[in-house]
Parts: C-alpha cells; sequence; structure tokens
C-alpha cells in the first residue's frame, strides 16, 4: 500500500514525529490536538498559520502559497467527517510542500449538500486558527455582509 504524504512526512521527520507525540500526550480531546499542531507545527516549520503572514513583497513570493488556515477551511469543508488531526496535518503537509488543494473537492461536497455552485461567487472565511470555517457567497450577496475574515474570489 503507498503511503500519503502526510504519513511520509511524519515517518520520515522525527522532530515532526516528536512533537506530534508531545501533543498527544498533553490531551486526549482531538479537537484540542488538532489546534495544538496547526499552532505548533506551523510556527516549528515557519509555514504561514494565517494569510497575513505572507510576505507578498518577498522577491521568492510564489503567488501560489497559501496560508494553513486557508487551506485548512477548504479542507474541513471537503472532508467534514475527518479525524480533525489528520485535516490539520493535511491543510500543514499542502502548505510546506506548495500543494494546492483541488477547489472541486470544495465544490462536490456543496453540490452534494444541494448548493447551485455555479452561483457562488466567492467562499467567506469565519473563525480563527483551527477553528476556520467557510461559507459560500452566492452571486449577489455582499461578502462584507457575513462577517468574514478573508474573502476569496472564484472566478
Amino acid at each position: 500500500m503507498e503511503e500519503n504524504i502526510v504519513e511520509f512526512w511524519i515517518n520520515s521527520d522525527s522532530q515532526l514525529s516528536k512533537i506530534l507525540t508531545d501533543i498527544e500526550s498533553e490531551t486526549e480531546v482531538l479537537e484540542s490536538q488538532a489546534d495544538k499542531a496547526f499552532h505548533k507545527v506551523a510556527e516549528e516549520y515557519n509555514l504561514p498559520k494565517m494569510p497575513n503572514d505572507i510576505d507578498y513583497d518577498d522577491e521568492n513570493y510564489d503567488d501560489e502559497i497559501k496560508s494553513v488556515y486557508e487551506v485548512l477551511g477548504l479542507i474541513k469543508y471537503a472532508y467534514p467527517d475527518e479525524d480533525p488531526r489528520g485535516n490539520v496535518m493535511l491543510a500543514l503537509t499542502c502548505v510546506k510542500d506548495n500543494i494546492p488543494f483541488d477547489i472541486e473537492n470544495v465544490l462536490s461536497e456543496a453540490e452534494k449538500q444541494e448548493i447551485d455552485t455555479s452561483q457562488i461567487s466567492g467562499i467567506c472565511y469565519t473563525g480563527t486558527n483551527y477553528n476556520v470555517e467557510i461559507k459560500f457567497i452566492i452571486n449577489g450577496e455582499n461578502w462584507a455582509d457575513s462577517n468574514c475574515n478573508l474573502f476569496l474570489k472564484i472566478v
């Protein structure tokens, strides 16, 4: 069986493995472990937790770079029933390795919830850190009225 990218990172990086083991020993609550991993791993590996952590003026800036917050919001929506720790680790891995998360996974989940994806104008991010959630802004709605921390237009 092929190892996935998250398992590969954990199994090949003793520092990461130690961080995760330490987090698991601190609390048994999965959501707390996920939140701690969001912060500790992002800080240890210098990954942008939030969009404002990205240096857009850096000469090496790649416009594909996303924050853990952005990617995690998409992952949590696309895979709502997955282990929260796995979702956080997938988001961290995507950011670390600059792997874009396929928006089609999000739109597929929206269709399952009977949302007309042709009417979506953007994605509104709410919540902070690990507690990020996304909701869709439909054509004609004003994203500024939705208490968004971040709005991404879908083109």
